[in-house]
């Protein structure tokens, strides 16, 4: 799975207008969820923070990765957020983050949900690649900057 094929110039937003962890949750999923409505949005998002309390997706580096399920897409669908300034994010590292990939699936997709989050995690792990999107300064200059690393790296 490339993550191009994962997300677009339409799932970005640069930069995040949400500055608490709450905020640019509830922004990412309206995002990556479009159709879905505030009865279908609303479980997920509580699903997601439940998640939060219990273990912070903020996994260190800037990054932080929620996820969770909803019946509101088929498959699963993502989005990504750009900050402007870093948010708080309780993540492992005590740094607030600034790139923030938000992944949700059905039921049906837990497969997919996680390979997703495994191949946005192991880009990640490249630290010019994190800089230059936690620089992005639109959802175009962020997706060249997802498709030229995948080019280059062809994983």
């Amino acid at each position: 799975m490339r993550l191009t094929e994962l997300v677009t110039a339409e799932v970005i937003k640069v930069p995040l207008k949400g500055t608490t962890k709450r905020i640019v949750i509830r922004e990412l999923l309206e995002l990556c969820c479009p159709l879905a409505g505030p009865n279908e949005i609303e479980p997920v998002f509580r699903s997601i923070m439940e998640r939060e309390r219990l273990m912070s997706s903020g996994i260190g580096h800037g990054i932080a990765m929620p996820h969770g399920f909803s019946t509101g897409v088929t498959e699963f669908a993502a989005s990504l957020g750009v900050a402007s300034k870093p948010i708080e994010f309780d993540a492992v590292d005590g740094r607030p983050v600034s790139i923030i990939f938000l992944v949700v699936s059905d039921d049906d997709h837990t497969g997919d949900k996680l390979k997703a989050l495994a191949r946005i995690s192991r880009l990640l792990h490249n630290e010019s690649f994190r800089v230059a999107l936690a620089t992005s300064r639109s959802a175009d200059e962020a997706m060249q900057v997802i498709a030229d690393e995948e080019a280059q790296h062809r994983i």
